[in-house]
């Protein structure tokens, strides 16, 4: 008896630490977002996790909103790689068309 009692305690124990639908659901967002290799896709992933938000979301508990912070956290960061890299490519392309005018107006006085 007092092993079952063990037993069903450690299973009660293991359904309480299993994480909830909703920090599940913040996971799947954040694996997008990290996958994602451009805007169009971080956009996407964006707008279908406020769209997810608007429903289901708003229902976090504190103990789901405190297991969902480090996800936050990863997502932010991936979608901060995102920009920074648009940015960068941005700022490459401009420099470069930049420089190929310039090159352009000193070939043409010869």
């Amino acid at each position: 008896m007092k092993t079952m009692l063990m037993v069903i305690a450690a299973a009660g124990l293991m359904f309480a630490c299993g994480k909830s639908d909703i920090v599940k659901e913040a996971g799947k967002f954040r694996d997008r977002m990290c996958a994602c290799k451009d805007n169009t896709c971080m956009d996407k992933v964006e707008k279908d996790r406020i769209a997810w938000f608007k429903g289901k979301g708003k229902k976090a508990s504190d103990d789901d909103k405190k297991a969902m912070q480090p996800i936050v956290n990863e997502y932010r960061k991936c979608i901060s790689k995102l920009v920074k890299a648009d940015m960068a490519k941005k700022k490459g392309a401009k420099g470069k068309g930049d420089k190929a005018e310039g090159d352009k107006k000193k070939a043409a006085p010869k």
